[in-house]
């Protein structure tokens, strides 16, 4: 799909985004022309550099302007107008955009960084904030879905089974993901009655992604084995299985202490 019909659809939903490529030169050339005779709207925050004696603090500063109503980006808009794009007296669709003047006392080299957008740019902050969304979404569900979950090994080369299987991969994350949060609050939560749900986040996760979740419980974990008896079923470690069963052994790992001491755990006598 071409970036104008991608983008028509993006547009159609009100949605904020950011493109780029050869195709957006020409609006991108405009837009750092139009800022850099336009008043920009300021940030400034104050931080600690350094460490001890020597910190000291440092005021960083960020420019941003706001440019409204660009058509110079031939690519945006539905086909019926982009196939004319051509023509010379062909008029583009409008479009809004960003321009970085400064970031944190850094000025480019080139007339700054610019997000084009379908959204509003009356405060570029809201732009230029949401585009940080950009490396969760990266990070968080591209990366995440394509290495540990497999999202890209579809069962059937169908678009229907394309469609079913993404959706499905990501509700799977999704529910994953609020199981740890909700165990990681049971954990640290002072009384098992106390309602704490509002505070759910990824931070109770230390950074932990799925691979290493994974990785960590299969660790934890491969030592272990499920015995049934019927309806019933108990979890052992293999050695506390042998012990039980019982099975000479010449040593035990130490967390699990003497033979006698798993004996006594499970209310058994030597």
């Amino acid at each position: 799909m071409r970036d104008g019909e991608d983008l028509w659809r993006v547009h159609q939903k009100g949605a904020i985004f950011v493109i780029c490529g050869k195709s957006t030169m020409a609006v991108t050339q405009d837009a750092q022309g139009l800022a850099s005779r336009v008043r920009a709207s300021v940030r400034e925050r104050v931080v600690r550099r350094g460490h001890g004696k020597t910190a000291k603090d440092q005021r960083l500063r960020t420019e941003l302007v706001g440019i409204q109503a660009l058509t110079s980006y031939d690519q945006y808009g539905d086909v019926a107008d982009t196939q004319h794009a051509h023509r010379r007296d062909y008029v583009g669709q409008s479009i809004n955009a960003v321009v970085v003047r400064t970031w944190e006392n850094r000025v480019p080299q080139t007339g700054g960084t610019v997000y084009v957008t379908n959204g509003e740019v009356h405060d570029p902050f809201v732009v230029f904030d949401t585009y940080d969304w950009r490396s969760v979404i990266e990070n968080g569900i591209f990366k995440e879905g394509k290495l540990p979950w497999h999202v890209l090994h579809f069962p059937k080369r169908t678009e229907a089974a394309v469609v079913v299987h993404c959706h499905l991969t990501l509700l799977v994350m999704a529910m994953t993901t609020a199981f740890r949060w909700w165990q990681k609050q049971q954990a640290t939560a002072p009384t098992a009655l106390t309602e704490v749900l509002p505070t759910l986040s990824s931070a109770l996760l230390g950074g932990e992604g799925i691979a290493r979740w994974r990785k960590r419980l299969e660790e934890e974990n491969r030592e272990k084995i499920i015995v049934f008896i019927g309806q019933d079923y108990g979890i052992f470690h293999l050695t506390e299985c042998a012990v039980l069963t019982p099975v000479p052994l010449r040593r035990l790992p130490a967390p699990l202490g003497s033979p006698q001491a798993v004996l006594q755990r499970f209310g058994m006598s030597p």
